[in-house]
């Protein structure tokens, strides 16, 4: 009688976390399209930069899904059984480090840009731009490098390791710094008004909820990395990292149709005064801009010096 020959645990402990990533790539890629739907029916009027960012970033996932499904069906499928072929990289370098951390790069960058619209102040954002800019530059390096290898046993090596460790730590800092920075501007806009409160609390809440998904989602990635060193658990988390962001940018995107929902329902008609948000260095009386037509002006209270886009605050 035959036995069942059995892969080695190596080999188990390599394939089984990325196939988990790619799964969980493609099922993040499913709910990607749908955003990128919503946000098109919902906002056909955008402006032309945050559509061909938004676009920008679904193409970029779309060939990052397309790469991944090459290098899971070519490892998985051509050259199944084949363990030699298990440590090469293949498409994966530029797929996973080059255009992940292009995706999140981008991201933070435009998070950064919210706060420099929400917080008016160069000395704030441009120490989060430094930061994701550094995250994107060491994981684009660490691709180039992991290219040239081409060994996923060397991954823990030289250049590759330091600039592995920049880019996820990087990448993290900047997640928390983002999204604290965003909860602080946006807290200090309370005018007192309950149905102001109401908006901001959901602000708040979902800056913090946004950040802290990819922020915990890094941190567990650099657990995994360092406390398994001759593994790929890190790979559950790295195949996909790239969808947390781009879907959380666009999901933050898509969450404008409920503010604009609420700051135009009778209700908060009826008390123009009560859903305006004040900056805190305005000491003028001012108009904020709620949608492309409407203004509402308050009756006394300090606000900013220009109008204030209902984009901004979320």
């Amino acid at each position: 009688m035959s036995s069942t020959r059995l892969p080695p645990p190596a080999v188990v402990q390599n394939v089984v976390p990325q196939m988990l990533g790619a799964m969980l790539d493609w099922f993040l890629y499913g709910a990607l399209c749908m955003q990128v739907y919503k946000y098109t029916v919902t906002f056909p009027k955008d402006r032309l930069a945050l559509k061909a960012l938004i676009y920008f970033l679904f193409v970029i996932e779309t060939s990052r899904t397309l790469l991944l499904t090459y290098y899971t069906l070519d490892k998985y499928g051509s050259n199944y059984g084949v363990y030699t072929q298990l440590s090469k990289l293949g498409v994966n370098w530029i797929s996973v480090p080059v255009m992940g951390s292009l995706v999140s790069g981008t991201v933070q960058l435009f998070l950064t840009w919210r706060i420099l619209t929400l917080g008016k102040s160069w000395i704030i954002a441009a120490p989060i731009a430094m930061i994701a800019v550094a995250h994107s530059g060491a994981g684009i390096t660490m691709g180039i490098y992991s290219g040239i290898v081409d060994d996923a046993t060397k991954f823990r090596d030289g250049p590759i390791r330091t600039s592995g460790i920049v880019w996820i730590v990087s990448g993290t800092c900047g997640d928390v710094i983002i999204a604290l920075t965003t909860v602080f501007l946006l807290t200090r806009m309370r005018t007192g008004f309950q149905k102001t409160s109401m908006v901001l609390d959901r602000l708040i809440l979902m800056s913090i909820e946004t950040g802290t998904v990819t922020a915990v989602a890094e941190v567990v990635m650099l657990g995994l990395f360092f406390g398994f060193e001759s593994t790929s658990y890190f790979s559950v988390i790295s195949f996909c990292l790239s969808k947390l962001y781009s879907n959380n940018l666009i999901l933050i995107q898509n969450s404008r149709e409920t503010s604009r929902a609420d700051l135009s329902s009778s209700t908060y008609a009826s008390q123009p005064s009560a859903f305006v948000a004040a900056h805190p260095t305005g000491t003028e009386s001012t108009m904020l801009t709620l949608n492309d037509n409407t203004h509402y002006r308050p009756y006394s209270m300090s606000l900013p010096r220009k109008p204030v886009p209902v984009d901004a605050y979320v």
